[in-house]
Formats: structure tokens, sequence, C-alpha cells
């Protein structure tokens, strides 16, 4: 639900741009984020969207929504430059409910949203795995000896490429 949402108000489907690194969590205590233990717990974010109007893109508007962790990292990443922004589209426009006659946004409708951009889950899941599961820490602690004998084996090969040609 928008954070200037009316439910008396009556409302029209509508579409918006999601503003690149903004849905961010805004929990104000555990409470308000119980489920962080799996890709599709919600949690509790604030989101800055774009309306589209007949006449292009109306005044930047923020909202509190619930969102998957997995869709949250989708439409926090996608136009940024993280990593995993190369898998996701530049930008992306979700589906809204508007203030009837109006370009406000009265709610972001999550379930389409989701629904929509379903294709990038697991691009948003292995993300969130990595990165803000609370196992995420141990998850790279274990990739990290991996990791460590690739690196010493590619600088073992550059060493040696570079002995060749002397």
């Amino acid at each position: 639900m928008g954070l200037f949402s009316d439910r008396s108000v009556p409302t029209t489907p509508g579409r918006a741009r999601v503003a690149p690194a903004s849905a961010t969590t805004a929990g104000r205590s555990e409470e308000d984020n119980v489920n962080n233990f799996s890709a599709n717990g919600a949690s509790r974010c604030k989101i800055e969207l774009e309306p589209l109007t007949a006449d292009g893109r109306g005044d930047p508007q923020r909202l509190d929504a619930r969102l998957p962790n997995w869709l949250r990292v989708v439409l926090f990443s996608a136009g940024t430059t993280r990593d995993v922004a190369s898998s996701l589209p530049a930008e992306i426009e979700v589906p809204v409910r508007m203030e009837s006659g109006t370009s406000r946004i009265a709610s972001l409708d999550v379930e389409a949203a989701a629904a929509e951009l379903a294709r990038y889950r697991a691009v948003g899941r292995r993300e969130w795995l990595e990165t803000e599961a609370p196992l995420a820490p141990v998850r790279g602690a274990m990739k990290l000896p991996g990791a460590a004998l690739r690196g010493g084996k590619d600088l073992l090969d550059t060493w040696r490429d570079a002995a060749r040609r002397r």
C-alpha cells in the first residue's frame, strides 16, 4: 500500500517506472521484517516510483510495500552498477493502482509485479542468497577456498607465461 493511499479513494490500473536502487527495506523492528529466511519471504520496503501518464512521466513518489525478498533485490538492482544488474533489464516498469483522475500512485500491485518479473526470480533469489540471506556469510566463506585455489592457479599461469616470453 502506498504512503499516500486512502482506501476510500477510487483507483484505476496504471504503470510506473521503478527508480534504480530505491527498493530498500524499511522495517523499524524485527517484527516488520519477520520473514527474512527465504527468498519468498516478504519484507516491508520503501520504493520510489515514477507514474507513467499519457503526458510522459509524473513526479517520483515514495511508497511502502511488502515485497518478496527476491523481487526487492530485482527492483533494487535493475539499472544500477551492481554485478547482478547485467542479468536484469536497465529499466523496470511495474503495475500500480492510481488514484482515479490523478497521477498519484495509491499502491504497487505486488502480485502482478511478481508475476511479470517471474523470469528474473532465479537471478534475484541467487543474489539474495549470496548477499542478504541469514547464511550469506557462511556461503561466502564456503566458496573462499575454491576461489583462492583458482586465484592461485591463475597467478601461477600468469608467472609461467611471463617466464616463457623472456
